[in-house]
């Protein structure tokens, strides 16, 4: 299993959020551009809630969440929470899944 994290600053939680739906390919975590960091979690979370099948999803409101869909060797994972400057995102899954993806 591989993974990567990348730190995002204040108000920019929406970017964070768009490089994990081009990475994961799901577009789950797609969202527009917001000012507030709370509306893009609050986006986010409501849209994997409703959503993937197969998925689970852990939050602590208001500013932690970890998702992740399928097992053993196939699972894919995410974790998004806040931090002093921000907000901090970790992913992970399959070697297969970062072949074709720029590095964090």
């Amino acid at each position: 299993m591989s993974w990567a994290q990348k730190e995002f600053l204040a108000g920019e939680l929406w970017r964070g959020f768009c490089e994990v739906a081009k990475i994961l390919q799901n577009e789950t975590f797609e969202c527009q551009a917001e000012r507030h960091d709370v509306t893009a979690f609050r986006s986010v979370v409501g849209n994997l809630c409703r959503g993937v099948s197969g998925s689970c999803i852990e939050v602590r409101p208001p500013d932690v969440f970890a998702w992740r869909q399928g097992e053993g060797q196939s699972l894919v994972y995410c974790l998004c929470k806040r931090t002093q400057a921000g907000w901090m995102l970790e992913i992970g899954g399959p070697l297969n899944v970062w072949t074709h993806v720029c590095r964090y």
